[in-house]
């Protein structure tokens, strides 16, 4: 756990939380006492010795310091409590990116307005900083109804609500349309904007009464289905995983389909608690939405300062004004340790609910006790989050004009994009590489070319957002009726675009609806050749190939023999003929390259590896010596890797656990 000083201090959204460290280790006498400013000892009964109401030391055992041990001030516990470090309350940045087109104008904008500045100055908010984005530019011309403002209209910040209420009730929609995908995407990258305030936790609040006309024209829309959608998804996830920005959307009065469809995008990949749009169809129902959102994200989260070198971080207990909160990994009540960098630790469930509902005046914590869970202490010296190990996979899709029949190409790039944002594949790379290849939009029947290098390069969330960008417009489409298949394949070989990486499983994923018609050759050499190459990438990369034909068009024998020579489990190439069953296809693809083989980093000198659990979102899992069900260590001797077996392994590769945490210090539980 590494332990970057955290300086900044937040003031609680009810009142003054004193939050102190004490460091070392500590007898329980001196964990009730308050050290934020109250140091009367009346805080604790335990330590209470001449302000109970009944003081008769002759007739209460329980004051009598020469016969009571709860009251006798000499005790003989170690006492190393020596420094103070203050804990801090994690900030809110909240910034409302609100709809300022023609449609929003009179009582909806009123209504906005007045719903927005009762959240903003209302006090129980006064541990959020606001700001205001509009959409479309206030200042576009009537010619460019879709130009988006250059910046937010107030940033956010300290003491911003009459900025925003002063320009709301300034300032009404003329003309415009809704260009939400790209308002949003001024989050994005480098942008100037304290959301990108990496200390605070970061929102933004859409806020729409209409669809995104702007992004795909009607063409668009006609081949590929919903890219506005689409991409509204690609962006919310990239948000949430780069720039550390969650998108709660609200749909304001009666929204059209596709507008529900578009805010449930964002909803769904947006990293809130909101995994739908949240309806509001008028103004009192608007103040409710904004009033739910701002209670859901109030403050939950405490960065921890440096503890000295003498303390022990291992050994660690929370307390609401006085009594211990249990840790619990679960995340259902209690507190955990934040997977940020900086030492962090949130509250969880009720306990959160708590500190929103300004039940609690002092939060502090003790270094140096055991920590308890379940009111018992726990053996745990330390303990960490593994890394899912990456696959690395090439999409390798074919583009022929024959993909615009019957509403495959729409389909087919639905299904990847909700592959690509899907939170399960977030440890995963992407890649696409497609043929043919060429100019896009130029007429050529008879394209056969392939492009050196993939249309997307492999990467993490940046590459997701740009396969996302780039299925979700009409140019990757060409014009034209060749299917350079064994070009496009071949390819791979030379420049297989990192899935040879040996830190990663590589996987390539061919899709077509057709076959190749390019290269001069018989049926069965086309067969020959395909076989051949995809042994060899097979070979040279350490990688798995699989085939997926899309729609009736697709070639049997060319396609089983890629799936043949894949190195997977299947021997012949799945057959698709919808969104539906490409994504389950996905899902298939997924369990068999998900590996269940965990790397455990090195620990330290002092770890004693034969006392180790590990656990799922939490649970614990069993050690299992036999791999038949829980865990095992790969090689006993080295202790480098983990295995899980069984049903374990199953919910790894149903992606049904977000967290595989591993604890040094306890008696591992085994299956019996």
């Amino acid at each position: 756990m590494k332990t970057s000083p955290t300086t900044q201090y937040i003031q609680s959204i009810v009142a003054v939380i004193s939050t102190v460290l004490l460091l070392g280790c500590e007898s329980q006498e001196a964990a009730t006492i308050d050290i934020g400013g109250d140091t009367d000892s009346n805080t604790a009964g335990d330590v209470d010795t001449d302000t109970d109401t009944d003081t008769d030391a002759d007739t209460d055992a329980d004051t009598d310091a020469d016969t009571d041990a709860d009251t006798d001030t000499s005790t003989d516990e170690e006492i190393c409590d020596e420094q103070d470090i203050a804990l801090t309350l994690a900030g809110v940045n909240v910034g409302f990116l609100v709809d300022f087109s023609a449609s929003m104008e009179g009582s909806k904008w009123i209504e906005t307005a007045s719903a927005i500045e009762k959240i903003v100055t209302d006090p129980a908010n006064a541990a959020t900083q606001f700001g205001l984005h509009v959409f479309p530019d206030p200042l576009a011309p009537m010619t460019n109804q879709c130009q988006t403002s250059p910046g937010p209209i107030v940033d956010v910040g300290a003491g911003t609500a009459q900025d925003i209420t002063s320009w709301m009730q300034g300032n009404a929609p003329g003309n415009g349309s809704t260009p939400l995908v790209d308002a949003l995407e001024f989050y994005l990258g480098t942008s100037e904007t304290a959301l990108h305030d990496l200390e605070m936790s970061n929102y933004i609040v859409v806020l729409s009464d209409g669809e995104d006309r702007c992004y795909a024209d009607s063409f668009a829309e006609s081949i590929l289905g919903n890219p506005t959608a689409n991409m509204l998804s690609g962006v919310a996830d990239d948000l949430k995983d780069v720039s550390h920005i969650r998108t709660i959307p609200i749909g304001f009065g009666d929204i059209s389909e596709k507008a529900k469809l578009q805010l449930n995008a964002i909803a769904k990949n947006g990293g809130s608690s909101f995994k739908e749009y949240i309806p509001a169809a008028d103004g009192p129902a608007l103040e409710i939405a904004l009033d739910e959102i701002a209670k859901s994200i109030r403050p939950c989260k405490y960065f921890i300062a440096s503890p000295s070198a003498e303390a022990d971080p291992t050994k660690v207990n929370f307390y609401f004004d006085g009594v211990v909160v249990n840790r619990d990994r679960t995340h259902q009540d209690g507190w955990d340790w934040t997977k940020n960098d900086k030492p962090e630790v949130a509250f969880y469930g009720p306990a959160c609910t708590k500190i929103q509902d300004g039940l609690v005046s002092d939060v502090k914590a003790t270094f140096g006790c055991p920590t308890q869970i379940n009111g018992e202490e726990t053996c745990a010296e330390s303990d960490f989050f593994l890394k899912f190990p990456p696959a690395a996979i090439m999409l390798l899709t074919d583009i022929s004009v024959s993909m615009l029949q019957g509403g495959k190409w729409g389909a087919a790039m639905a299904a990847i994009t909700n592959m690509v944002v899907d939170d399960r594949n977030n440890y995963n790379l992407f890649g696409l590489a497609a043929f043919p290849s060429g100019e896009a939009g130029a007429v050529d029947l008879d394209r056969c070319e392939v492009g050196p290098s993939p249309e997307v390069a492999l990467g993490g969330a940046d590459s997701r957002l740009m396969i996302v960008e780039w299925a979700s417009t009409p140019r990757g489409v060409t014009v034209g009726i060749s299917t350079p298949l064994i070009a496009g394949l071949e390819r791979l070989i030379l420049r297989p675009g990192g899935i040879e990486a040996d830190d990663v499983s590589g996987v390539v994923i061919v899709i077509t609806d057709g076959k190749d018609n390019c290269a001069p050759v018989e049926e069965q050499s086309a067969v020959d050749q395909l076989t051949e190459i995809t042994t060899e990438i097979v070979t040279r990369h350490d990688a798995r190939v699989f085939a997926i034909g899309y729609g009736e068009g697709a070639d049997e024998a060319q396609l089983n023999a890629i799936a043949a020579s894949g190195n997977t489990p299947f021997d012949t190439y799945f057959n698709a003929n919808s969104q539906q069953e490409l994504e389950e296809i996905f899902k298939q693809i997924a369990s068999v390259v998900t590996s269940c083989v965990f790397e455990v980093p090195y620990a330290g000198p002092n770890v004693d590896y034969n006392e180790v659990n590990l656990y799922f979102d939490g649970e614990a899992v069993p050690m299992d010596p036999n791999g038949e069900n829980g865990w095992h260590w790969v090689n006993e001797l080295l202790k480098e890797q983990v295995e899980f077996t069984g049903d374990y392994c199953d919910m790894l590769i149903a992606g049904e656990v977000t967290d595989v945490s591993i604890e040094f210090g306890c008696e591992p539980i085994v299956v019996i």
